[in-house]
């Protein structure tokens, strides 16, 4: 779907022709975003509601009942920590070596922060969805999908790393993470360049113009700020970019 010059969104439900060895060449649901893959899961309830979270999120530069950052929530013990939500498709292909590190990793890869106090806060819904749209969705493909990944009537605690969580509570973040550090372990920096790397992430800065400044530097002075090398590409990077999420979750 698309609207305004906004990119498409595309679902593939697993199964499709089989391989030379029998075995679906499609093994995961995914949801894509233009042609990045934003979503990979075995279950067709996470992957319904991040297509709803995706589509939620259209509306956030028009909006002025929050902060609106694409930013996500990783959450650990109870502890919160924001990520460039632009790096959550790298996380979820992470999430089995994040998921052992104790990180959980969010549906969604945009968050809402409350003006007044800079918490972050459950997004309010103003796209109308049925309320049993999740249910029409595994009652039209979920026995055939659950076939074809051999989990129909098999416990899926070997999958527990896709699970996925969403803030229901009012909640302060104890670190923020943002790009800009030099190759290495991540590096402290100063909340006003926390502050200015997440503006250059707000959805709807210029709809709410300074206040939302405002939150954001509430938000920043409650948290440990830090930056990171941000670079993906190899092993390394990927080892160094968890351990990275994992101690701003600890400390």
């Amino acid at each position: 779907m698309r609207k305004s010059g906004r990119p498409w969104y595309s679902v593939v439900i697993a199964g499709g022709d089989p391989d030379e060895n029998g075995e679906s060449k499609k093994r995961f649901h995914i949801l894509y975003r233009g042609s990045s893959q934003l979503v990979r899961t075995l279950d067709l309830d996470t992957l319904g509601q991040a297509l709803f979270a995706e589509l939620e999120s259209l509306s956030f530069q028009e909006r002025d009942d929050a902060i609106y950052v694409e930013a996500a929530p990783l959450a650990m013990d109870g502890k919160v920590a924001l990520i460039p939500g632009s790096f959550l498709p790298s996380l979820w292909r992470l999430s089995r070596r994040l998921h052992q590190a104790g990180v959980r990793l969010p549906l969604a890869r945009t968050v809402a922060v409350e003006l007044e106090t800079g918490k972050l806060i459950p997004t309010t819904p103003q796209l109308e969805i049925p309320h049993d749209a999740i249910q029409h969705l595994n009652e039209a493909v979920g026995k055939e999908a659950q076939a074809v990944l051999g989990i129909a009537g098999k416990s899926r605690s070997g999958h527990d790393h896709m699970q996925r969580w969403a803030l229901t509570a009012p909640t302060t973040p104890v670190s923020i993470l943002t790009t800009g550090a030099e190759e290495g372990p991540r590096q402290p920096q100063s909340r006003g360049q926390a502050v200015y790397r997440l503006a250059g992430m707000t959805l709807n800065l210029a709809k709410v113009g300074v206040a939302a400044l405002e939150g954001l530097s509430v938000m920043a002075s409650q948290a440990e700020c830090y930056k990171f090398y941000g670079v993906t590409g190899t092993p390394a990077h990927r080892s160094r970019l968890i351990d990275d999420i994992a101690s701003s979750l600890r400390d």
